[in-house]
This record gives structure tokens, sequence and C-alpha cells, in this order.
């Protein structure tokens, strides 16, 4: 490990997940989560919920765009962090609930009903408020962007725990995508998965911190 290296772990070493720690490759910045003061969700256990499309009239669970992010948030711990997803019966029982829910809200004391049988501290949840890929001013040119809003829920408390709400994500604007780009001959479909891979990643970043070159 080099000296700058040395310095973070010790500077750092209080605030910055041990699995962060570990697998930190050479010299880096780490840079802390937003969520539960820098610390994150580190090893605590925790249910993602397929998000829902307001507009497209999709509740929790029954969104494709939804459910993508999800699996590309899940795929983004798995390779960065410190997962602790539940599985089995269990969870696809609560999410059967979630999906079948009557009311026009779920509540944190409703998320800590519905997850009591998973031992689950946390349950991330949100809205895909608004995606949109063409440039609304200029005619033919692709301008990538999600409008977002999530809540983290501690289940074992029965109360929010964390929200973030309408952010907006822009494919463009974080250097991926040289603009402006023309929609002539561009694949859609594939922008728009790169869209809420990017967004499942930033919800990894933000709820367990990351680290940047």
């Amino acid at each position: 490990m080099c000296l700058k290296a040395k310095h973070l772990v010790t500077l750092l070493a209080s605030t910055i997940p041990l699995w962060a720690l570990l697998i930190a490759p050479g010299c880096t910045h780490f840079e802390p989560a937003k969520f539960n003061r820098g610390e994150g969700i580190g090893g605590d256990s925790i249910l993602a919920i397929p998000f829902g499309e307001p507009r497209e009239h999709r509740w929790y669970c029954e969104s494709e765009r939804g459910e993508r992010v999800v699996q590309a948030f899940m795929g983004w711990v798995q390779t960065n962090a410190d997962p602790n997803f539940p599985e089995g019966k269990e969870v696809d029982a609560a999410l059967k609930t979630v999906r079948d829910w009557q009311a026009e809200e779920i509540t944190s004391k409703d998320w800590q009903g519905i997850t009591r049988f998973l031992g689950v501290k946390y349950v991330v949840v949100g809205e895909i408020e608004k995606l949109s890929l063409e440039n609304p001013k200029a005619v033919g040119i692709l301008e990538p962007s999600l409008q977002v809003s999530y809540r983290v829920v501690n289940v074992e408390l029965g109360r929010l725990a964390y929200k973030r709400d309408n952010f907006t994500l822009t494919l463009g604007r974080s250097g991926e995508l040289e603009m402006p780009l023309s929609a002539m001959g561009v694949d859609t479909g594939r922008l728009e998965e790169r869209l809420l891979a990017t967004l499942g990643e930033q919800l990894g970043k933000d709820l367990y911190g990351y680290w940047e070159d």
C-alpha cells in the first residue's frame, strides 16, 4: 500500500466501512455514502423494492424499468461493497404483498409489517418520475436523463431513515456520452438500459460509498 493510501486508512478508518479499506486498489479516494452520515448501509441487511413509475401507472414491483434498476443496484453492491440481501420464499411473499397493496401509499410502519419475517434492517424504495432520451429543445438530439426519488426506511424502528427527492441523472453530463448525440442510428433501447444501470450504480454509491480514482 502506498503512503497516500496508508494516510487515508489512518485518517478515515473511523468513518470508512471496513470492506472499503480491504478492497481499495492502490491509491484512490473513498467517497463516503450520502446515507447514515457517510457510514452507509455497511453490512446491514437491506431489501430493495423494484421502483414504481407513477407516470406509467406502474406500482412498485410492476415496472420492468424499476426491476432493472434494482438488479443493477444489487449487482453493483455485490461487486463493490458488502452485500447482505435477504433471499428465499419470504422475499417473494413480501414483494407480492407490495405488488398487491390496495392503499395509495405504504407508510414506514407498513414496511415494518411487510418485512417482519425477513430480518432486514432497511428497505429502499423509489419512483422513476420521468425518463427522457431526447433533448426537448432540439429535435433529433439525444440527452438521456432520469428524474428519480427514493427513500430508505429503517424497518427495525419503523421510520424513515433517508430520502432523496426529484434528483436528475443525465448520462451526457457524466461523461459517458459525447454531447450532442444524434438520434440517427442509435439503439435507444440499449441507451435506456445504460441509463437505468447508471441509476442502479448511483443508488449503490449513495447508500454504500465508493472508491474513486
